[in-house]
């Protein structure tokens, strides 16, 4: 049998915000305890989880993929408001969130990439797309207001950079944790 490989499509992140939200973890880190925080070099928004695929699905990923590049134009996305799923007072994820400017733009692409993928068998995804950056993954149960208090107070400042590519990233899990490799980067139109 092949070895399958695991991907997903994302949007990366400029050099300068990932340092914006190294120090801004660094200044959450002595507030929790049982959370595990990702490494910002490893920061991204995903667009679309594609799972475990043989070498064959993964390759038609890959010029599938290039269909999108004619439909979807750049755009901008904001970065601001910290938050949790399911939610903030009983968190397992805590992440940043994410808004395209013009709106529609990142649900134009994430729904275009959808469309994409299930003509070649890749299943769309039945949860709401919710764009975000996880930040953290809370192991245990723990008393957040110590955290809740320092975001309402020092939130993280609003940060806005163009998205005029997406790639699709190969994840490959380690002990350390998942190691990411670029399969391939896919640029956007201009808008006209």
């Amino acid at each position: 049998m092949p070895q399958l490989i695991r991907s997903f499509v994302v949007i990366e992140l400029p050099d300068t915000l990932r340092y914006q939200i190294k120090g801004y973890i660094h200044s959450l880190e002595s507030l929790v305890k049982s959370v595990r925080w990702v490494n910002t070099n490893n920061l991204h928004l995903t667009l679309k989880f594609i799972g475990e695929r043989t070498p064959e699905i993964t390759e038609r990923a890959l010029l599938s993929l290039t269909q999108a590049t004619a439909i979807s134009p750049s755009f901008q996305i904001t970065v601001n408001g910290f938050g949790g799923f399911p939610n903030l007072r009983r968190p397992k994820v805590l992440w940043l969130s994410s808004v395209a400017q013009p709106e529609p733009a990142l649900n134009q692409l994430r729904e275009t990439i959808e469309i994409i993928l299930s003509e070649i068998g890749i299943e769309k995804d039945s949860r709401p797309f919710r764009p975000h950056l996880t930040l953290a993954r809370i192991k245990f149960k723990e008393d957040l207001s110590q955290l809740r208090a320092f975001v309402e107070t020092h939130p993280f400042p609003p940060v806005t950079f163009s998205v005029n590519t997406f790639v699709l990233m190969r994840s490959i899990l380690q002990k350390r944790g998942a190691e990411y490799r670029v399969l391939q980067k896919y640029s956007l139109r201009n808008p006209k």
